[in-house]
């Protein structure tokens, strides 16, 4: 619950640190995407934070739009179980 909690604030930072050209902050915020998502259990997250930050480190901001795409999208895609009358729904 934790992880994405942080996660859509991590998305958002991400896609400011992008548009201010900040390949600094983007490298730190996609290595936190990959060890946190991997970590909380949601690999899918590693393939794409990994490409990022290693594009981010080399300061090639104009190819980390397509990684940033990947990851918002499976961002929006998570949702947490919650109880509802002592039945299991997503929310």
């Amino acid at each position: 619950q934790e992880f994405i909690d942080r996660l859509k604030e991590k998305v958002a930072a991400l896609k400011e640190a992008r548009s201010q050209g900040n390949s600094e902050a983007m490298r730190q915020l996609a290595h936190w995407l990959k060890g946190a998502g991997g970590t909380a259990g949601f690999p899918m997250f590693t393939a794409p934070a990994k490409s990022l930050e290693q594009l981010a480190r080399e300061n090639r901001l104009n190819e980390t739009d397509q990684c940033i795409e990947v990851i918002d999208r499976i961002q929006e895609r998570i949702g947490m179980p919650v109880m509802t009358d002592a039945v299991l729904v997503n929310s």
